[in-house]
């Protein structure tokens, strides 16, 4: 299936928001929200068990019964501290990955922020990694900006990176793209994701491409400032 793009435009970067958030308990409305998730979910598992050993599945039954019996524990449990996105303000779960790791990517707004000493603050939009690092969401109708990725530079090819193997159709197309200046062009298939990244002369592998837990296509980026240039020029567009 292919996925058609407009012509890009140059994306200016996105502001960063001079304020910090702190990580600490949730309020007393969220902890309701949680525990009646809970309890419905439970209370699902619950009754799917009995059905599963009414039915004969034993095995099946023992372990829906166990969620559920976590579920309805979880409900009396400390709950897990949250935090407030410096962009957006949405709230996230700071499990003890995201604490350490340091880095939380925003599910609302896509943006990153630091973490230290429980202050989360805006990560500088400067920061480079030499392995692509940031993830972005991808956009139906989406477009690159008209900038190397690398660097932000004028673009002067388009290369092809695929989840997979590398299909030499689609990297001459996305030659033929980056002349009539619509780059971005991606296409699926259940098992690959391929898309074509701007960049110049001095640059390449600064981006790739995969599916994420849900099967998802997700860019990773080496550039966060090219990663909010690419979120600017899609804003709100619908992602995959």
């Amino acid at each position: 299936m292919s996925i058609g793009t407009r012509t890009p435009g140059i994306a200016a970067d996105l502001p960063v928001p001079n304020r910090t958030t702190r990580i600490g308990r949730p309020t007393a409305e969220m902890e309701a929200k949680s525990n009646l998730t809970a309890g419905i979910m439970g209370a699902v598992f619950a009754i799917a068990a009995a059905v599963a050993y009414w039915r004969g599945y034993s095995i099946g039954a023992y372990i829906l019964g166990g969620l559920s019996v976590v579920l309805f524990i979880s409900i009396f449990s400390k709950k897990t501290d949250v935090g407030q996105c410096p962009y957006c303000l949405e709230n996230f779960t700071a499990t003890p990955g995201i604490v350490e790791s340091g880095l939380s990517r925003c599910e609302k707004c896509g943006e990153y922020s630091q973490i230290a000493n429980k202050i989360v603050k805006p990560m500088d939009p400067t920061s480079y990694s030499e392995s692509p690092r940031f993830e972005s969401a991808l956009f139906k109708q989406g477009s690159m900006p008209n900038a190397c990725a690398a660097c932000g530079a004028p673009a002067a090819r388009l290369d092809t990176v695929t989840s997979s193997s590398m299909n030499k159709t689609l990297a001459v197309a996305g030659a033929a793209r980056l002349m009539t200046g619509t780059p971005g062009l991606a296409v699926f298939s259940s098992k690959q994701a391929s898309i074509s990244i701007p960049y110049c002369d001095q640059h390449r592998n600064a981006v790739t491409i995969g599916f994420d837990w849900r099967k998802k296509p997700i860019p990773t980026w080496s550039s966060l400032g090219m990663m909010r240039r690419y979120l600017a020029v899609n804003r709100g567009k619908e992602k995959y």
